[in-house]
């Protein structure tokens, strides 16, 4: 019995140490370029609203910029993610690994995903500041807006979408 167990703490081990080692060999996970990071955000941020105005209307009123603005934002940025999609579908796939299909039936559902997973990223407690965050973004055209999301999410000073949303760093 000591045998065994001896063996398989070796067997554990060793498993670790490739493991380890594998790690350290393994090619980086794919990235997205900016422009692919720029596309991905753009068909994020309708949902986004959509989701966020549905949470903070109650907390902030008929006055918010959520209740007086918001879907306007959002449509702004449906105009633009037709563009966007075939740009957004590929970048996906390349980070994914997944071989998804041309369909533009796969929008809806890739949107319903995200504002899945968006859910619990909006808290009511700070509708205030996403409110008047949005109301001073709004002058900007939609793809200005994305861009400058994009390079918050570089500068880390907001959270990235999702764990796996990992833009590629710059080499010049």
């Amino acid at each position: 019995m000591m045998r065994k167990g001896i063996a398989a703490a070796l067997a554990a081990w060793a498993a670790l140490g490739a493991t380890g080692a594998y790690a350290a060999q393994a090619t980086p996970q794919p990235c997205f370029t900016t422009g692919e990071a720029e596309s991905v955000v753009t068909l994020l941020v309708p949902p986004s609203i959509r989701l966020a105005a549905t949470i903070c209307r109650p907390t902030l009123g008929s006055g918010s910029y959520f209740a007086t603005r918001g879907e306007a934002l959002a449509q702004r940025f449906d105009a633009e993610s037709g563009n966007a999609w075939p740009i957004a579908l590929l970048a996906v796939r390349k980070v994914s690994g997944m071989n998804l299909p041309d369909s533009d039936t796969l929008k809806p559902l890739v949107m319903a995903l995200v504002g899945a997973a968006l859910t619990s990223k909006i808290k009511p407690e700070g509708c205030r500041e996403l409110d008047r965050a949005l109301a001073t973004l709004d002058p900007l055209p939609a793809h200005n807006m994305a861009q400058l999301l994009v390079q918050f999410i570089q500068l880390r000073l907001i959270d990235k979408p999702t764990p796996n949303f990992s833009i590629c760093r710059s080499q010049s």
